[in-house]
């Protein structure tokens, strides 16, 4: 600790070297990433910023979310919608102090670029492009791993309908394997609540 202090800056001096982040309390996987670093003290713990351009922050969304293995167009679909994503919501934690986080709140950005080509030219190759409403407003571009063969109402998730957004079905989610799926609860862990009901006949 140092007195007067309020956070510490850690600047790259190589775009290609990165920096590994594990986490003791709580515990978390260590993730290496690329960029600069503002370090904070913030209520007895430490809130780590990484400071990454547009581009090269997608380039770990685009891998985080889609995985490898896909097809060229795939991840130019991706990388639009990821970009028009981070550019609508990115004052979603401003009160924080950062712009977005790197879970699926926001989008999952769980580690450097790996360098995959094929990802890399996607993101080159769709640069500067979003998805815009009429109005010129960036547009709504939620996304999911799988929504079952069809998404539901936006006022279901956000109790509130969103303009462009409706249910429809989506056959792609129909044939992976998180389609389909099973819970199993225990009786015990269920709350029954007796329902009575009262007929009254005028």
């Amino acid at each position: 600790k140092i007195s007067g202090v309020k956070e510490v800056k850690v600047i790259a001096t190589q775009r290609e070297k990165s920096v590994e982040i594990s986490g003791i309390s709580p515990g978390m996987k260590a993730r290496a990433f690329e960029g600069d670093f503002l370090v904070r003290s913030v209520n007895g713990c430490l809130l780590v910023v990484n400071l990454v351009d547009l581009e090269t922050y997608l380039e770990g969304v685009v891998e985080s979310e889609a995985g490898t293995g896909q097809k060229l167009e795939y991840y130019k679909v991706q990388a639009i919608i990821s970009r028009t994503f981070a550019m609508k919501s990115k004052q979603k934690h401003a009160k924080e102090g950062f712009d977005l986080c790197n879970q699926v709140h926001c989008q999952a950005y769980l580690h450097k670029r790996n360098g995959s080509p094929i990802i890399d030219s996607a993101i080159k190759a769709t640069r500067g492009q979003v998805m815009i409403q009429q109005d010129s407003s960036f547009a709504p571009t939620y996304f999911s791993a799988n929504c079952g063969g069809q998404t539901c109402e936006p006022n279901h998730v956000w109790n509130a309908s969103i303009s462009g957004l409706s249910s429809f079905c989506d056959t792609f989610c129909i044939y992976t394997k998180q389609a389909t799926w099973k819970k199993q609860i225990a009786l015990s862990q269920w709350k029954i609540v007796k329902c009575l009901r009262s007929i009254f006949k005028g």
